[in-house]
């Protein structure tokens, strides 16, 4: 009864945490599986035991080849694998961006008996990273076509932006300029005249 209280408060702590996490053995097929990844695939954690990457239909199959490929990695090496954006196609065909986390799991001996993966959904993240590099994409050109000559500087005094026409005024680069302080440039600006 203790060994059974134990199991059921190992899943409903494995099912309470929002991340994909699966364990898989040596052929590379589920033993267990999270509610949150059974969700992901529209199945549920009893059906998906026994099934592979290559068996969940939402999947591409450069999707399969590459989550399949890291499984084996882990098991041949013996060492951890992490991606910092894995595009997985959830069941409704809706590309994902995950952060895999995969380690090898050891018996008593400390041989490799399996894989356990955690997954991390960084769609909305990632998203608006390239958001905001868009954005400073827009802002750079509009500085940099703006007739006046643009610096900006941070509470040290060094700066943190000049426009292409401070650049060709001074005869300077952005890597000579950015992070320095005027007095580290060597070069006179019309208020220290």
């Amino acid at each position: 009864e203790a060994l059974r209280a134990s199991q059921r408060l190992l899943r409903q702590v494995v099912d309470a945490i929002p991340h994909n996490i699966h364990v898989k053995d040596l052929q590379r097929r589920f033993v267990m599986v999270n509610r949150a990844l059974a969700d992901f695939h529209h199945l549920t954690p009893e059906r998906m035991v026994g099934l592979s990457v290559h068996d969940l239909p939402a999947l591409r199959p450069e999707e399969r080849d590459s989550l399949d490929r890291s499984d084996r990695e882990v098991l041949e090496t013996g060492r951890s694998f992490e991606s910092s954006g894995e595009r997985i196609s959830d069941a409704d065909g809706r590309a994902t961006y995950q952060r895999l986390l995969k380690l090898p799991l050891r018996n008593g001996q400390g041989q490799v008996v399996g894989v356990l993966g955690i997954s991390e959904d960084i769609t909305e993240r990632r998203r608006a990273e390239e958001d905001l590099r868009a954005s400073q994409r827009l802002l750079r050109t509009v500085v940099d076509t703006l007739p006046s000559l643009v610096a900006v500087k941070d509470a040290q005094l060094r700066y943190v932006l000049v426009n292409q026409g401070w650049l060709d005024h001074y005869g300077l680069s952005a890597g000579q300029v950015l992070g320095r302080r005027l007095d580290e440039l060597n070069i006179r600006t019309p208020q220290d005249l």
